[in-house]
């Protein structure tokens, strides 16, 4: 319960000094009121007990700003089983003891705060949210051995639905390209059918429709699915109708890591990137121009060709084809990993209906971590008559890993491949190398085991230069019908920071395709609160076809984050660009409470034309459990969490999960957070603003199995911080006196006066003894932002 004693200073202050309240029912008197005129003099109230970062119990306390007292402290110190002598720190801490202010973490203090090192036992008292922390010495501890939950806890989901939908549309003048797509669940407990299906301007798509199921360290899968690869990255993901089982990791509390291939491109302008799997496009984004690493997060697992689509704005479009994967690597040490998959290949038509090719499909594999620090890897892959042996071998130290893989088919195809990353302080080197040879093309269908053969790599080193950091990268891209190979540099370096300005000094260049440049520049920063601006002139040095070209370049933009009423905070950005070819002025719009949302448009004009360009994206979900049906702003996770907040109280509060801000909800009406699947999750509410709240405070852990829904509820009520006196008929004070239905902790003074908090409008009760109360009927008072003052209230026996 939020208390509000820390907001009663600069109230008193306001009143005793001339701020005058309007009201019959107020009548102020001259002087601070009876009871207040030492206002340093020690105050009773209730306050949470805190040790090792957790809270043990709410406990009574007596404190001044240099000394407290803490009542039955004994009964909460044996609610903690770590202490070996509850009754020997409760006897330590018996009496006035410091309240240690001086080592809270605030502004000025943050380094070595927050802690005591006592020689028995000590406490921190935080008088701003009543909190205390206790400290004892390591040696009234006892000393556990670390015992964790190896397994998520089931799912108490009966059932729900869940749809993640995603919109985008992008395009130029005449070229246009739009994508609505959808991943939507039907789950109970710990199994759901999934399916993935779509629309974009080639037509409707069925991609996946499947029945899974988790149940501890095996998952099952059955119907039309994607086959997945673990580590090993020879052989493309396709698509088959049939039956997926092994062991996973995914509900271990443990969880491996994975990694992912790299894309690099250089732009010489402002571009168009789309990536495409099989015709269907995973994502779509402008990037500025130069050496760009290209955003992968929303790319599903596995290994799989990607088309990587580049349109200059008011050029044509390029295409290139890289080998993309995302994989596990290391297995958990004490469980082997093992998966089969078998059934028949599929394919889409041109109108996205999927159909059968015929061919059976069976893929089986093994992975093993030998040590902490090795583990190896085995796969078979057959596909009517065409098959292949793959096996790999991972080895990760402390500051560099690496995995060397090899594969053996039959019609005399091969393969091996070889990556790791390296870091030394600040240099560090990464590197991602493959090639294929196909032999004779082995083919099942329109399927290929090794797409013909391919080289391909990429390197990338990172070393500390003056007062930045340079990064040299060489990349190849051999396939049958094309090749491409450059090598090029990026360097940046501040050159000053102070005030809310800064400098960068970059550098880059490069060769790639018979094309060579060379540009330098300086990025001038400016940062005000929610406005900011850059400013980016630049020379380059370009040299295409035997023709040596100087291009002056100017770039930069202007962002701010005003609140509009009917988008809440956005974020809106203007951004330009000028040289010598083109000149550009674009505009970006990004609502903060719909984080998933933007839109892009601007228009280019060179010396021939003008070109206009445009980019929309939009994630939102529909979440359905218990019979009703929310919306949400759709964080594209396939778990949510529905936040339904009830009470009289019509604000905004933060959606804190694992002590995090995940979102927001408002009161009144059910509100989506995206999460992530196979986790736990403790969600708690805080308020927005500066307004008094009486609110749940209760964490509530929730457990998320793909297509989970799972509702958490709360409850906030507005909040009257009331000052007044009470007294019986015969104007006698009622002294020290609780409270029975305020909020938190109120008792009266020995003058009668009070002050608490009042989250209803029914007389307050005064306990009296134990058989008898009495009731303050409370006139109509004036309150302002909260606070209210009253005279003498006479509590009538009930």
């Amino acid at each position: 319960m939020q208390r509000s004693l820390r907001y009663i200073v600069p109230w008193l202050l306001m009143l005793l000094f001339g701020a005058p309240l309007a009201a019959d029912s107020i009548r102020l008197k001259g002087g601070p009121p009876p009871g207040f005129e030492d206002l340093s003099a020690k105050q009773t109230t209730q306050a949470d007990l805190f040790f090792a970062g957790e809270f043990v119990a709410h406990v009574f306390i007596e404190y001044d700003p240099y000394e407290l007292e803490i009542s039955d402290l004994a009964e909460a110190l044996h609610g903690i089983p770590s202490l070996k002598d509850p009754d020997g720190v409760a006897a330590q801490l018996l009496g006035p003891i410091p309240t240690n202010t001086e080592r809270l973490c605030n502004r000025t203090q943050r380094v070595d705060c927050g802690v005591l090192r006592p020689e028995f036992a000590a406490v921190i008292f935080d008088a701003r949210q009543f909190r205390v922390d206790l400290f004892v010495h390591p040696d009234q501890v006892h000393v556990y051995e670390l015992q964790g939950e190896r397994y998520l806890p089931p799912s108490s989901v009966a059932a729900s639905q869940l749809h993640n939908i995603r919109t985008s549309a992008s395009g130029q003048d005449d070229n246009h390209r739009y994508a609505v797509t959808s991943e939507s669940f039907l789950a109970r407990r710990e199994s759901r059918f999934r399916a993935r299906y779509g629309v974009d301007d080639q037509g409707p798509s069925l991609y996946e429709l499947a029945w899974q199921r988790d149940a501890k360290d095996m998952s099952y899968e059955i119907g039309s699915m994607r086959t997945v690869a673990r580590n090993l990255s020879f052989a493309s993901d396709t698509d088959m109708l049939g039956v997926r089982i092994g062991t996973s990791t995914k509900t271990r509390l443990d969880l491996d890591d994975a990694i992912s291939t790299p894309i690099f491109l250089f732009l010489l302008e402002r571009s168009r990137v789309d990536l495409v799997r099989d015709g269907e496009l995973l994502s779509s984004r402008f990037y500025p121009p130069g050496n760009q690493q290209i955003d992968t997060s929303t790319l599903p697992d596995g290994a799989y060709d990607v088309e990587i689509r580049t349109t200059p704005i008011g050029g044509r479009t390029s295409e290139q084809t890289q080998f993309f994967v995302r994989s596990p690597y290391m297995p958990p040490l004490d469980e082997p990993q093992w998966y089969l998959e078998a059934g028949s290949l599929m394919r889409n038509l041109e109108s996205g209906k999927p159909r059968f090719v015929g061919d059976a499909w069976l893929r089986a594999g093994t992975s093993r971590r030998i040590t902490e620090d090795l583990a190896w890897d085995r796969e078979l892959i057959y596909a009517n008559g065409d098959g292949a042996l793959q096996a790999g071998v991972f080895y990760i130290k402390p500051n560099w890993h690496l995995y060397a893989g090899a594969m053996l088919g039959n019609r005399s195809a091969g393969g091996v491949s070889l990556r790791g990353a390296w870091q030394h302080n600040d240099i560090a080197a990464s590197w991602d190398i493959r090639h294929v040879s196909g032999g004779r093309v082995s083919r099942v269908d329109d399927y290929s085991l090794t797409r013909g053969g391919y080289t391909q790599g990429i390197a990338n080193l990172s070393i500390p230069l003056w007062k930045g950091q340079m990064v040299l990268r060489a990349r190849i891209n051999k396939r049958v019908n094309f090749s491409e190979r450059d090598v090029g540099f990026a360097y940046l370096a501040s050159l000053f920071n102070n005030n809310g300005w800064s400098a960068d000094l970059m550098l880059d260049g490069g060769v790639s395709m018979g094309r060579k440049w060379l540009r330098a520049g300086v990025t001038f920063r400016w940062f005000n609160g929610r406005q900011s601006a850059n400013l980016s002139p630049r020379m380059a040095l370009q040299n295409q076809e035997g023709s040596t070209d100087f291009l002056p370049e100017l770039s930069g933009f202007w962002n701010s984050e005003p609140h509009l009423q009917s988008f809440g905070p956005v974020q809106q950005s203007v951004v330009f660009q000028h040289d010598d070819q083109r000149s550009l002025l674009g505009a970006k719009f990004l609502p903060r409470e719909y984080p998933q949302s933007d839109m892009e448009f601007g228009l280019q004009r060179t010396q021939s034309n003008t070109t206009s360009y445009y980019a929309l994206n939009n994630h939102f979900s529909i979440a359905r459990t218990s019979g009703r049906t929310t919306i949400g702003d759709g964080g594209g996770a396939a778990g949510a969490i529905v936040v339904d907040i009830a009470g009289d109280h019509p604000g905004m509060f933060e959606v804190l999960i694992d002590n995090r801000v995940a979102g927001y909800a408002w009161s009144g009406r059910r509100n989506v957070v995206s999460v992530r699947p196979y986790e736990t999750y403790e969600v708690k509410i805080s308020p927005v603003g500066d307004e008094i709240v009486s609110f749940d405070q209760a964490r509530q852990s929730v457990t998320i199995y793909p297509g989970n829904v799972e509702t958490v509820r709360f409850e906030a009520r507005s909040v009257l911080v009331l000052l007044g006196q009470a007294v019986f008929a015969d104007g006698r004070p009622v002294a020290r006196k609780r409270f029975a239905n305020v909020e938190g902790y109120g008792v009266t003074d020995d003058q009668g006066w009070f002050q608490v908090e009042v989250a209803h409008e029914q007389p307050l009760q005064l306990v009296l003894d134990q058989e008898r109360r009495c009731s303050l009927h409370l006139p109509d008072v004036y309150q302002a932002d909260g606070l209210a003052i009253v005279d003498a209230v006479v509590c009538r026996l009930d």
